[in-house]
């Protein structure tokens, strides 16, 4: 006889068991469908720990995490073609431009190139003259949390001058003022800043392929970086390796691009002086020192650079037909400066100069035009000014604008047709 098991009656769930039960349900379902969505969780990994950094240059720790690499170049020893002398002399020919004396030349190498709270320096390039040489002092940060005692030891090696720097009005200086209140620290003292980026623009950008100061660097001051160089596009990665490795090997070549970058600031500087001062510079530096000085307010000065290029001898062989040319442009802008005046004889010889040829053909047969019919009552010179520009205008039409060429067409028309309305009076007048 076979016993079986009365089944037992199951007894209701209490209200808290149940509350219970259906939340052990929602969290499994819930764990489950996190688990398929972002995969199973990974093993935990231990924190990373910061490698010992290997591989630095010389130099002398100033602080926990910076160090200082210094390098000296005696005053008056070349860099390319160009002897560094004191850059006092130079501060003071570009003070209408923001320089000074006792300069402080700046450059820094950073984890990008976009700015932004999220890019830092970490080398700083600071040049200054220090007894019978231009030393270079390098601050390199070993790592991030390093950036207060970096700042700290930036500030003690900056001078009470002026900077001078190459784009540090839009890149450096702006940097700096955004990471120091990062961390927490008050900006960089206020000073005189030379940015060189735009003169460099106004005096060299027609005799250069662009104006970097990789190209002023190889174009004006002379100077050939040797295969050890790298280039800047490359810097924030090599710095983010050094990072992982602690490795600075291969900073060598940033340690030297940043030490170039400094010594060919103080040599463009010098370069710029000399040209802005008179004592130096090709035809076209000159024509473009005078440009430079008039936008000053100094169209004395700027008629002094002028003038000098206007009487100066073409050379011989290639280069007379390109001192010809500046020759025409400095009789031009003198001619303008002297219509400025009301110096209306001089103003009517500059540009009938100016006319011989080259790139302002066109405008200086219209000014001629227009101050020999207007000031000088002078309607043949002006006749002929017209003819000029009516016949230079057919053989430039296929390579103008249309409505631009229109337009010079109908006021050229219009003012020769004025000009043979007034010599007929006069004739009728003579009668």
């Amino acid at each position: 006889m076979i016993f079986r098991e009365k089944p037992r009656k199951l007894l209701p769930l209490s209200r808290e068991e149940q509350e219970g039960e259906g939340n052990r349900v929602a969290e499994s379902s819930f764990a489950s469908r996190l688990t398929r969505m972002l995969g199973a969780p990974r093993p935990e990994v231990e924190p990373r720990r910061e490698r010992e950094p290997h591989g630095l240059p010389e130099g002398t720790f100033v602080a926990p995490g910076v160090l200082e690499i210094l390098f000296s170049h005696p005053l008056g020893s070349p860099h390319g073609a160009v002897p560094l002398e004191h850059p006092d002399a130079g501060g003071e020919a570009l003070a209408p431009w923001g320089g000074a004396r006792n300069q402080t030349f700046l450059d820094l190498e950073t984890t990008g190139l976009a700015g932004g709270t999220g890019t830092y320096a970490f080398l700083a390039g600071v040049g200054r003259v220090e007894g019978t040489c231009f030393v270079v002092r390098q601050l390199f940060l070993l790592s991030p949390a390093a950036e207060e005692a970096w700042f700290r030891a930036l500030e003690e090696r900056v001078g009470e001058g002026c900077f001078v720097t190459y784009n540090g009005r839009a890149f450096d200086l702006p940097l700096l003022r955004t990471r120091a209140v990062m961390t927490g620290r008050p900006p960089l003292r206020e000073c005189r800043h030379l940015d060189l980026l735009p003169l460099a623009r106004r005096l060299w950008r027609e005799d250069l392929p662009g104006c970097a100061l990789g190209e002023v660097e190889r174009g004006v001051v002379g100077f050939r970086r040797p295969g050890e160089d790298v280039p800047g596009a490359l810097i924030p990665e090599l710095y983010a390796t050094f990072l992982r490795t602690g490795d600075a090997a291969p900073l060598r070549g940033v340690f030297l691009h940043n030490r170039w970058d400094i010594l060919s600031l103080a040599a463009a500087q010098e370069c710029a002086a000399r040209v802005v001062s008179g004592s130096g510079g090709s035809p076209g530096e000159r024509v473009r020192a005078g440009a430079l000085w008039a936008q000053q307010g100094r169209g004395d000065r700027a008629e002094l650079f002028w003038r000098s290029v206007r009487r100066s001898e073409a050379p011989e062989g290639d280069g007379a037909e390109r001192s010809r040319r500046w020759a025409r442009e400095a009789a031009f802008l003198l001619g303008m400066s002297a219509k400025r005046q009301a110096r209306w004889e001089e103003a009517a010889s500059c540009f009938q100069e100016a006319a011989r040829g080259g790139g302002r053909l066109f405008e200086a047969l219209t000014e001629l035009a227009k101050v020999a019919e207007h000031h000088l009552r002078d309607e043949d010179r002006a006749l002929e000014a017209t003819e000029r520009g009516l016949a230079l205008l057919r053989e430039l039409r296929p390579h103008m604008d249309r409505l631009e060429a229109a337009h010079r067409q109908q006021d050229l028309l219009h003012r020769r047709d004025r000009l043979v309305r007034k010599k007929g009076k006069r004739a009728s007048v003579l009668e």
